[in-house]
């Protein structure tokens, strides 16, 4: 505390994980009043224009939203009575809920010449702008437009004053005029709600417009998901043109994951699965994608492999789908670990007598030895080599392997670094150097006297 200054102090916790790292930032206010309220206003337009988003989205009424941003911004009016832009706010939520009657009384009640052309001309603008909207005069409408035009010439990375214009000048119904400025504003970097809505409804009313993947499309397109505003005519189309992408993208990854939650369809589960394959995405989490893809039934270059590559043994518990097993009959390529995996499945839930059992136990046989000749060991050989290591067909080195094999021992440590396992015997004689891989080493323990 002694080293705190008078006023505000800022600064940070770090949380650190193997697994991702948190910061919170931290504001202290040394023998000062901490003010409450101080967000509130903030955080009363977000909600407000939160809200009418899900309007647009169709999920709330007109008539819930403007009563609910109403009675926001007379909260708001209260907490800053001398803000004239709330009360140009309040007329503009007004005439959006078409209480054409109330607006133009706020507007009535507004101090116009407070604001001198050169001392606030975006708020005049503003009033300039709903003014014309209440009016409805096309003459007077074309002055105004006239009046923000000349304004937005000094001001170009003003999305307010951009907005006005999308709404006052015809040419801009057009959606491929209005998306076309829209883009040229985003390189202001603007990330307004209301701009993205304002892109995301050109899309929405013509999804051809989306020719490309760039940096604005997925912004727009991560916004709409993000409040679920997606309809399925534009998700659809979405998922088409992702699928023809040749590189893996994350953002679009979890803008394609957020349209499957809302639309379930087998052509964006399709496109999910072919984007992670371009990916080589093999990780656990994505082992989910591919089961679905699996049980769906759908027809995907590299689908099977991509899903045993991403299962889990350990936490599969079940019989794999009918469609594995017959996708590996005529051979593969997994690692010996998956293959194992797909070995004991099939030998602990399927019947011995079946046709796909019978066309896979010279394979699996085969299999069996040539892993023990490796010296090779884990749960899933362990199964194998019960059903298929048998005393009439071994000799003297298949004898050998299996001694060593019963002495395998797998270690790992959390100690850093690590780049060898020695197996020292009781004599002090380095008998084994194994080295240590992200799995772990694999040992042979012959002797209970033997160490690590």
């Amino acid at each position: 505390a002694e080293k705190l200054h008078g006023g505000r102090n800022y600064g940070a916790l770090k949380f650190v994980t193997p697994y991702e790292t948190l910061t919170y930032e931290v504001e202290v206010l040394q023998n000062q009043e901490y003010d409450e309220d101080h967000r509130m206003p903030e955080l009363l337009l977000a909600q407000i224009i939160k809200e009418y988003v899900g309007y647009v989205a169709g999920r709330v009424t007109l008539e819930h939203w403007v009563d609910s941003a109403v009675e926001k911004m007379v909260a708001l009016r209260k907490l800053d009575p001398l803000n004239e832009v709330y009360q140009l706010m309040l007329g503009n939520i007004y005439l959006l809920g078409g209480k054409t009657e109330e607006a133009k009384w706020i507007l009535e009640n507004y101090n116009y010449n407070r604001f001198a052309i050169g001392k606030d001309p975006l708020t005049n603008c503003y009033y300039l702008y709903l003014t014309a909207k209440i009016r409805g005069d096309v003459n007077y409408e074309e002055r105004v437009l006239d009046e923000v035009g000349k304004t937005y010439m000094r001001h170009q990375d003003s999305w307010w004053l951009l907005y006005m214009i999308l709404n006052l000048d015809n040419r801009y119904k057009n959606p491929y005029k209005r998306l076309e400025v829209l883009e040229q504003q985003f390189e202001y970097g603007n990330h307004a709600v209301m701009f993205y809505l304002e892109a995301y409804l050109c899309y929405q009313e013509k999804p051809t417009l989306l020719k490309k993947l760039g940096t604005f499309e997925i912004q727009v397109l991560n916004f709409a998901t993000k409040y679920r505003m997606m309809t399925k005519e534009l998700a659809l189309y979405i998922s088409n043109f992702a699928s023809q992408q040749k590189k893996y993208s994350d953002n679009l990854f979890r803008i394609l994951e957020r349209i499957y939650k809302m639309y379930e369809e087998p052509m964006i589960l399709n496109t999910i699965c072919t984007l992670l394959i371009k990916g080589n995405k093999t990780a656990k989490k994505y082992f989910s994608w591919y089961q679905k893809a699996v049980d769906s039934d759908l027809k995907i270059a590299q689908l099977y492999e991509y899903y045993m590559a991403s299962v889990v043994p350990a936490d599969f518990h079940k019989a794999l789908p009918r469609s594995v097993y017959l996708y590996f009959m005529h051979g593969n390529s997994l690692d010996y670990h998956k293959c194992a995996f797909l070995y004991s499945n099939l030998i602990t839930y399927e019947d011995e007598s079946s046709e796909i059992y019978a066309h896979y136990r010279d394979e699996m046989e085969a299999f069996a030895w040539n892993q023990l000749d490796r010296r090779n060991v884990d749960e899933q050989l362990r199964i194998i080599y019960k059903r298929f290591v048998v005393e009439a067909s071994m000799n003297p080195e298949r004898v050998k392997a299996l001694y060593d094999v019963c002495h395998a021992y797998r270690i790992t440590t959390k100690v850093p670094n690590m780049k060898f396992i020695h197996v020292i015997a009781d004599d002090g004689t380095i008998t084994q150097k194994s080295p240590y891989t992200e799995n772990g080493a694999r040992v042979f323990l012959y002797a209970k006297t033997d160490r690590l």
